[in-house]
This record gives structure tokens, sequence and C-alpha cells, in this order.
């Protein structure tokens, strides 16, 4: 049996009043967490399973933590645990299931009324006695789709960036249809954010190699939430970098190191959905091999990684969400991560996703660094000094040789050519390099992006 871990929790038995309260706690514990867990009921904390004298005494057993944990259920936690407990007699040992709660913080009572000492959080495998602060902090998370609609504490809030923004889209700025304000009202905490005094920053940092040791760059960027993220976008225009592949057609290809509009929705995603509740910023850190956008918070409503990639959606911010929408920042509320998805379908690293209480955290990885690193790895030596033969003949893997060879050395040297352009430079029939090309593909050696005319070869060996 596995040991225990965040997620898992091993229980011998709920008898006496000690243990019953061992496993109130970690019930509770669960339910404050984002992805709840599992209590295995009737194992030892070694992982060995509780030993009966008999079959029958066994089953007796379960019945009777079935019925405890059944009006325990009803009456033994605040707030209303209805729906998030399940409890499965039939497997062995006794199951116990418990969904992360909403309405946080959760608490056992044991008779009294809201009980701090009742109020437990996960903490790696184990379960700790929530401190004050992190006491607000659950509160604070259970109403921070509440947030942007409480009346700010700032009074004097001028919008000059954002008016700006609207008059280039030719939309009047308005604060009725922005639901920043309601009549006789002071400006809600949405107002802030569109707002010039907007107290929240973005950072961004560019670090050298792809460790967090050296930095290369780091920026700051103010202001109100429009103005944050063009800067941020047009500072992310400078810092990927973009390879022209000469093809020898009138056009160039260009191959970025990550594609314009995967950061975008990552960075826009990462405005849209945070947790504006917590201290913390949206930072961007740039590596040589990947780019990785945090943003506070993590997903609302408990949602998965998975049921956000299959289109799951939940409007933690949506008088954010609206503005955005208004200011020509967003299409499509639920189609984001999934677009993000498809720019790297064909990429072999694919884009990661995170997600805690904490933050809420996407990975891109560069294209150009990695077909730069598959082929400083895999490639030989051209002039057969090294991985080749005494003539020359390049091996990777098994021995090409022949048109073969001859078409695989002209795309490692110039990856950007079609196959009219190896034909001439050859001297050989287009026939022949669709042949020669076909049996590379086959054995994994290239692989086409993009068109004949306007893609370019990617050297996977």
């Amino acid at each position: 049996m596995d040991i225990e871990h965040s997620l898992v929790e091993y229980k011998s038995d709920i008898d006496d009043k000690a243990s019953s309260r061992d496993f109130k706690a970690e019930v509770v514990s669960f339910l404050n967490s984002r992805s709840g867990g599992t209590i295995l009921l009737g194992v030892n904390n070694d992982g060995t399973s509780v030993e009966f004298s008999s079959t029958k005494e066994k089953h007796a057993k379960y019945q009777e933590w079935e019925e405890k944990i059944a009006n325990w259920t009803t009456n033994a936690f605040e707030p209303d645990v209805y729906g998030l407990l399940f409890v499965d007699p039939s497997i062995e040992p006794m199951v116990v299931k418990i969904s992360g709660g909403l309405n946080r913080p959760y608490y056992y009572k044991d008779g009294e009324g809201f009980n701090p000492k009742g109020i437990y959080i996960r903490v790696g495998s184990t379960k700790r006695r929530a401190t004050a602060e992190q006491i607000k902090r659950l509160m604070i998370s259970s109403v921070a789709h509440l947030w942007e609609q409480q009346q700010s504490e700032y009074s004097n809030l001028t919008f000059n960036y954002t008016k700006g923004k609207l008059a280039e889209l030719d939309i009047e700025f308005n604060e009725t249809g922005l639901e920043i304000r309601k009549p006789g009202e002071r400006y809600n905490n949405a107002a802030l954010l569109l707002s010039d005094q907007n107290p929240t920053v973005a950072k961004v940092a560019v670090f050298e190699g792809t460790k967090v040791d050296v930095f290369l760059d780091k920026k700051e960027y103010a202001g109100s939430l429009p103005e944050q993220i063009d800067k941020v976008l047009d500072y992310m225009k400078l810092v990927i970098r973009e390879r022209n592949i000469i093809t020898g057609a009138p056009q160039r290809t260009v191959l970025p190191d990550y594609s314009s509009r995967a950061v975008r929705e990552c960075i826009l995603n990462a405005y849209g959905h945070r947790d504006w509740t917590i201290r913390s910023d949206i930072r961007i850190f740039v590596f040589d091999d990947r780019l990785e956008i945090y943003s506070p918070g993590g997903a609302p409503d408990n949602l998965t990684v998975k049921q956000i990639i299959n289109g799951a959606s939940v409007k933690r911010n949506p008088i954010v969400i609206k503005a955005m929408d208004k200011l020509d920042y967003i299409e499509n509320y639920n189609s984001g991560v999934r677009r993000i998805l498809k720019e790297y379908e064909s990429f072999p690293l694919q884009p990661e996703f995170f997600t805690d209480d904490a933050m809420f955290m996407v990975t891109l990885f560069n294209k150009n660094y990695y077909y730069d690193q598959q082929r400083s790895s895999s490639l030989i030596d051209k002039n057969g000094d090294e991985n080749g033969d005494e003539n020359g003949d390049e091996v990777v893997g098994e021995k090409l040789s022949g048109k073969v060879l001859d078409v695989y050395k002209v795309i490692v040297k110039d990856p950007g050519l079609s196959h009219v352009a190896i034909a001439d430079t050859l001297g050989i029939s287009k026939q022949t390099v669709y042949r020669s090309i076909k049996s590379l593909k086959d054995k994994s050696y290239i692989e086409r992006e993009g068109s004949d005319t306007k893609g370019y070869w990617l050297i996977l060996k």
C-alpha cells in the first residue's frame, strides 16, 4: 500500500474520543484544501491493515463506522458539508473521500459554535491547526469572486489610460456600462484595477541560462490594468527572439522562440483569472529554454487542470473579464487554454499547467532552444572526423548512404530549403528527393513544419 501523502491519510479506528477528534480534524484539513483527499479507515500508520478476529467482526465495524460518519456529516462540521463527504464501505480498507469545499474555513465543532481550535489545514502529508492569519486567508479565498464588487477604500480615481484605450476603439467610457460604480456609492475594487491608481504591479525577469542565478533584465510595470497588459505584451515582443531561415524564396521563413499568440493568451489569463485578494504579483520569468507565467491564486471553484483543458471555466472576476472584452483583449471566455495548446500541438514539448492554493502557473517551452539542443546532441560532424566514417559519411543510429545521406546533409546545412531547392542544389530529380525525404521521415530524422514553399525542416536526429 502507498505511503501517506498530501491526498491520502490512514486511520485505524474512530471509536474513542481522541481518535474521533483526530478523524474530524483530518476531514477538516481536506475540506479546507483545494483538492480534497481520501482517508483510508482501517489502516495502521505503517500502511498495514487492521486485523479483525473474523469477517463478521470486520463487517460489523465497517457498518458502525459508516453510521458514525453519516451522523457527523449532518451535525459535526460547519459550514454544511453535504455532498462533500462520500463513504464506500464496500472497499477494503473503507474509503472516505472528501472534496475541497468552497465555503472555507470549515471546522469541526463538537457542540460549540465557531471554534478556531477546530480549523485545520493540510501541509504536505500532515494536518496543522490553522493560525489566525491562515484562517483569515481561508475566509478571504471563499469570497474572492466577490472582491471586485466590494466598494473600494480609494475615492479619487482617474481613468486616463483606460479612457484612451476605449477611445481608440470608438467606445465611450461609461461607469455604469463597465459596472465599476453604482449610483450613490463609491467606486468598487474592479474600478481600482482599471484606474491609474491601481496599486498592483506585474514583474518580468529575464535570466541567463536555465536557472534563476543571474538576472539579465528586470522590469516592473505599474498603472491601470490595460496599461500593464500593453506594456508587458510590448516587452515580450522584445524578449521573444525570432530566427530567420533563408529558403531562397522571396519570402523569408521566421521561427520565433514562442508562439506570440500562446504568450498573449497566458498573460491575459493571468490578469483575467487571478485572485486579487492575494497580495502577490503577476510574475513572468524568461529562461533560455522556457517561459514561466505565474498568476496569484489557484483555479476558481477548485477546477482541476484537466477540467480547464477540457473547456470548463468559472469567472472569478466577471467585471474585469467584461472590461477586458470591451478593451478588445479577449475573444472567447472559455477557449484560452485550448488556444494555447493548439499553438503547440505539433511541438514535442507541450505547455505545462500547474495549480495549487497559491498560484496558477503556465510553462511554455522555447522551440528554437529545443531544436538547437536536438541538433547539437544528435548531429554528427559533417567532416567525418568524429562521428562519421573515414569517407565522411554520417552515421545517426545507423549508416546513411547514397542520395539519402546527400539530401540529409543539405537539409542540415539549410533547414529552409524546399524539395525543389534541394533537387537543384544536388542536381538530382525531384522524385529522388521525395524518396530520400520519405526515408528520412520514416526513420524520424527529419520532420516538415509548414508548407513546402514557406516551411522549414526540423532536424530530429
